[in-house]
């Protein structure tokens, strides 16, 4: 049942007390991938703190007790935080009837503050705190507010709802019920949700709203050319670019703006399926069509959703790698941190743990770069007994506390939040992007499309997306929209001439940018306005030396106190030309990407893998023993001087394979050189994905690699078997 009475504020002091040592965070984690008993705690009082010794003394402090719920207190899931922006406020359900209670949180001494029952009105499964005002909710209201559908903020301080769009009385959506909230990250800006009838007809919609322009996009799930067999829930990436619509086991991507999707499949190739959460543009999901392990974790970028990279095995990882069989294991993922280098993830065993594999009903950091580092944490010593026993383990927005779920490994007691307090630090910046030379060229008026590091163009850096949404307005119909916050995001216009122009959108959403040419002093150039102008120019320089020049455009992380938002778009820029321009430079050719092909795509041609001398010499193997590898196949040979050919046109190339006690030796060469014997044989379970060899750096045009079955083996392995996995070849 959803309260809808308006809240009254009760301010009832229930602070925590404060504990010695009260300021250790998780520094000490575990970093290695041993298996981990449950060390035996008692469970805390609330507001008091135990020290998990399995992994460094990780502090586990408990949130709740019976007197902020009598039927128990949960985080709703792991892509709903239950904290702030700035962790000094959060909020908690009553699982069995929705009943939410708003605390007030000092996030230095881990205090807490009873303010009173939290009767928002709107649908709690989806509640989402603002991106960057700390006393802001969204939500969502549809069937129980009346049947319009309404996205709603919240404001906790003065208990005022304001209603932000009315789907039905604005014609985008009939009546009906508006699901799971889910909004970008970067911003309060885009937002998107799933539509269904209240009597669960067709159609049934995904829905994106993008506040700034007041635009609905709709995905009908019910179309027959969109292929969607269950609409299930979506999820926008952090920046709001594309949404992930999920339809049972299938990923949608979709490019609302451009009305175009890609469609990962749930199948043992494509390895769609499972639990997922959308970083910034790119996609984590649990592999439940491996054919081997089934506790990997996979790692999509949604421009080109079928490649993907392992970001998390309980085995291959380990130092030496092996392998860990574990089907009974659910992970649920949490990216929601201040940034996407590490993502949380907590594991539930539901048949039982068994403690003799590693990462068994635990809560880890893992590092979102492939290298498969880890930050173990701590067990979350939960029953698993219903749905909400699960410890759903979430980052605060700040990147301060992992919240979780948790009955203390007891099932006949309601379950409590506990928090685990994390040192910030890990949530580092990068490096910057070097800056290559400029190229002179010729001047005039150039769209905010002309990218690239050439004269005349701009380079992106950071999260920029391209619009094209537009029927009026922009220069070409297009723009350039910065929509977050990152003062280290910047656009960067090389030129050849005296002067330069920059033309940008002017609304109520944008923010201040600092613009500087030749490195030198920043014009901050505020492109705040109450109203809407096109084309409008920001920027004027003129008098430069002939010659080439830069002009950099650069994130402020400021806006005017009238502003809505920090965005800022580029729409042309035009340049002010001498009387002549010297003779063009070349650009810099960027070191291309290596291709990928796999040991299945076979031929005769470049890029392919011929196997002879007979059909019969080499065996294709995609079982479940072959889930660690590249695809989850191999095509193995123990027969001597069986070969495997690949013609390529590159520079170097990288032949990748297996290791393993019962492999044998294998004979490599590049064209007719001389022949290289590789050892297969490791006293270690089977190691997927190995790199068994690299060509030294060969002239470019058209080469042969050759790999040959030697039928002998090292005197400690028990067998002959050599693996063919991948190769990676380098233009």
């Amino acid at each position: 049942m959803r309260k809808r009475a308006i809240s009254i504020i009760l301010i009832i002091a229930l602070a925590f007390p404060f504990v010695p040592g009260m300021f250790n965070t998780a520094k000490a984690e575990d970093t290695s991938y041993a298996p981990k008993v449950p060390a035996s705690l008692p469970q805390p009082a609330k507001g008091q703190s135990v020290y998990d010794p399995q992994f460094g003394n990780t502090r586990i402090i408990r949130l709740t007790d019976r007197s902020d719920g009598p039927n128990g207190c949960v985080v709703p899931y792991s892509y709903w935080p239950i904290f702030n922006c700035n962790s000094t406020k959060y909020w908690i359900a009553d699982p069995t009837n929705g009943q939410l209670r708003l605390y007030n949180f000092d996030p230095d001494t881990y205090t807490s503050t009873y303010v009173g029952p939290l009767n928002t009105g709107l649908d709690w499964q989806g509640l989402i705190w603002s991106y960057d005002d700390p006393n802001i909710l969204y939500g969502l209201r549809g069937y129980y507010a009346g049947g319009n559908n309404q996205l709603c903020a919240y404001n906790v301080a003065t208990g005022q709802l304001t209603v932000i769009h009315d789907f039905t009385a604005s014609g985008d959506l009939p009546k009906g019920n508006p699901l799971q909230l889910s909004k970008a990250r970067e911003n309060d800006r885009y937002f998107s949700f799933h539509w269904k009838a209240n009597d669960n007809s067709a159609p049934r919609y995904a829905v994106v709203y993008d506040r700034q322009l007041n635009r609905t996009y709709l995905f009908d799930a019910s179309d027959p050319n969109n292929q969607v067999s269950y609409l299930d829930e979506c999820r926008l990436d952090r920046d709001g670019t594309k949404l992930v619509i999920v339809t049972g086991a299938e990923f949608h991507i979709w490019d609302y703006v451009n009305d175009t999707q890609e469609i990962v499949y749930a199948n043992f190739t494509d390895h769609a399926g499972g639990h997922y959460n959308v970083g910034n543009g790119w996609m984590a999901n649990m592999d439940i069509y491996s054919t081997g392990n089934g506790n990997r974790t996979l790692k999509r970028w949604l421009s080109s959703p079928k490649q993907w990279i392992e970001l998390f095995d309980s085995g291959r990882f380990a130092n030496p790698p092996y392998s860990v069989i574990e089907w009974n294991v659910d992970h649920h993922y949490s990216i929601e941190g201040p940034n996407d280098d590490w993502m949380c993830i907590s594991s539930r065993c539901l048949a039982g743990a068994d403690y003799t594999k590693p990462f068994q009903n635990e809560i880890w950091l893992v590092k979102t770069d492939g290298s498969g580092q880890v930050k173990r944490l701590a067990h979350h010593r939960s029953s698993m007994a219903d749905y909400w026993r699960s410890p759903f383990a979430q980052i605060s927005p700040d990147g301060r506390f992992i919240a979780f779920n948790s009955d203390w490994n007891n099932p006949n007691q309601p379950q409590d939040i506990y928090i685990i307090p994390l040192d910030d630090s890990i949530w580092g910046g990068s490096s910057p992007t070097p800056t290559p030379t400029p190229t002179p060229s010729p001047g005039g008026v150039f769209n905010d499309n002309e990218t690239g590091t050439g004269n005349n163009q701009i380079e992106y850096v950071g999260n920029w997306i391209y619009r094209t949404d537009f029927t009026s307005g922009p220069y070409q119909l297009d723009l350039h929209e910065h929509k977050n916050r990152n003062a280290t995001d910047y656009a960067l216009i090389r030129f050849y001439g005296t002067g330069i122009k920059i033309y940008s959108l002017l609304d109520s959403w944008n923010g201040i940018c600092a613009i500087s040419v030749d490195g030198g002093t920043e014009t901050l150039v505020d492109t705040y306005s109450s109203t809407l102008q096109w084309q409008s120019l920001i920027y004027t320089r003129t008098g430069l030396p002939e010659g080439n020049h830069t002009v950099k455009i650069k994130m402020t992380n400021t806006k005017n106190p009238n502003s809505y938002d920090y965005c800022i778009f580029i729409d042309k820029f035009e340049v002010i030309a001498s009387t002549s321009s010297p003779s063009p430079t070349p650009t810099p050719t960027p070191t291309p990407m290596p291709i990928i092909v796999n040991n299945n795509t076979t031929g005769t041609g470049n890029n392919q893998f011929e196997y002879g001398p007979t059909q019969w010499s080499w065996s294709y193997d995609n079982s479940s023993w072959c889930s660690g590898a590249y695809q989850s196949d191999l095509h193995g040979s123990q027969q001597t001087d069986a070969y495997a050919r690949i013609r390529f046109n590159g520079t170097q190339i990288k032949l990748y394979g297996v290791k393993g006690s019962w492999f044998g030796k294998m004979g490599v060469k590049i064209d007719s050189g001389a022949e290289t014997i590789i050892d297969c044989y490791e006293n270690t379970q089977e190691q997927m994905q190995v790199l068994l060899y690299t060509s030294p750096v060969l002239p470019p045009g058209q080469h042969t690699l050759t790999i040959r079955s030697t039928g002998t083996k090292n005197p400690n392995s028990y067998g002959m078997w050599v693996y063919v996995d991948k190769v990676e070849i380098q233009p």
